[in-house]
């Protein structure tokens, strides 16, 4: 059986990260359900959790880097989502956190 290299383990984990980030998204604002806000988090700490428990084994060492580096590329991008949304809502938007 041929198993998956270090980048495609890397870009199938930032395509369930932002899949988790998307659905967040629409249950929080369209759905309203606040709580799953917290799935794009917990999708991360997972990810984290796996690749780093796919470190341990030979077998799978490939995947748990493909893993850690998908995960770390997620919570970059996620990041600058974060930043690119407090500028335009607090600075161009003019809100103010009071």
């Amino acid at each position: 059986m041929k198993t998956w290299g270090i980048a495609q383990t890397m870009w199938f984990t930032i395509a369930v990260h932002l899949l988790a980030l998307g659905i967040a998204v629409v249950m929080v604002f369209a759905v309203h359900l606040p709580r799953l806000g917290w799935l794009p988090v917990v999708s991360l700490a997972v990810g984290g959790v796996v690749g780093s428990a796919a470190l341990a084994g030979s077998d799978v060492r490939r995947f748990g880097v493909g893993c850690l580096l998908g995960t770390t590329v997620s919570v970059v991008v996620f990041a600058a989502l974060l930043v690119l949304f407090f500028v335009q809502y607090f600075v161009i938007g003019g809100h103010e956190l009071s």
